[in-house]
């Protein structure tokens, strides 16, 4: 399954050739309500004034077309946004590398001690506390950076860790089939209970094979040192997926290359 990024979002090719939004671009762009579509402003402003900074008049005149409800936010935050795109990006980097060191060492293309020398100190210690919780839950990995989508309702998105657990973890009467999102935020966020909840209900992989079996969902959360494993409300969480996908498509609409632009 192709994955296309683009200044709107993320969204992926099914094998069928149907263009899907990513899970974290439909939350990214409507959660929480109004905010998340201020922000999608912002940054595809931020883009064009970084690339073309001569269009900075030209921008500010658009944000004067936006509902008023989204000026003031609009005017207000466009400095503080460019300047959170830099923090973004330098936190988005250093999640890459944790993520990249953990799928090296759980698909056997890095040892641990090697995949430590690429990382800053920080994440070194990050990459161990993945590694070590992983060992004490006896986590046994399936499917590392899998690509899946469901086609009703319409999403794709890409899954860290799919694998299984023994039951003790989850309070479950046998082993559970789980797929677990590594987080290296700073808190974690409710929002992380719709965007795995929406990947538990995915109907078929990147490939198009069918997923038979039903997954219990995850987090682990790591920071500072400190991994925590938490379960997932998949019930609530997909419910909030679904109105939030809702939301999306409504401010949306569908370009002739199938790709997705707000109204």
């Amino acid at each position: 399954m192709k994955q296309i990024n683009t200044p709107n979002g993320r969204y992926y090719e099914t094998p069928n050739g149907h263009k899907y939004p990513g899970v974290t671009t439909v939350l990214g762009t409507v959660w929480p309500t109004g905010r998340g579509l201020a922000r999608w402003f912002l940054a595809n402003a931020a883009r064009e004034i970084i690339a073309h900074p001569e269009d900075l008049k030209e921008l500010l005149r658009q944000v004067d077309k936006l509902p008023a409800t989204l000026q003031g936010v609009a005017h207000e935050g466009l400095t503080d946004y460019l300047q959170s795109i830099c923090d973004d990006t330098t936190a988005a980097d250093r999640g890459t590398r944790i993520h990249e060191a953990v799928e090296a060492v759980l698909t056997g293309a890095s040892t641990l001690k090697k995949a430590k020398k690429e990382l800053k100190k920080d994440e070194k210690t990050e990459l161990v506390a993945v590694i070590d919780k992983l060992q004490t839950i006896h986590f046994q990995p399936e499917r590392v950076e899998a690509r899946g989508y469901s086609e009703s309702p319409a999403y794709a998105g890409t899954v860290d860790l799919v694998g299984e657990i023994p039951s003790v973890v989850f309070g479950k009467k046998r082993s559970t089939p789980v797929i677990i999102d590594l987080k290296t935020s700073k808190s974690f966020r409710d929002q992380y209970h719709a965007q795995v909840a929406a990947y538990c209900n995915f109907t078929k992989w990147g490939d198009g094979s069918v997923i038979k079996q039903r997954y219990s969902g995850g987090v682990l959360h790591v920071r500072e040192g400190k991994c925590t494993l938490y379960k997932i409300d998949e019930v609530k969480g997909m419910q909030d997926f679904e109105a939030c996908l809702a939301m999306y498509l409504s401010y949306t609409k569908k370009t002739k290359k199938e790709e997705w632009e707000l109204f």
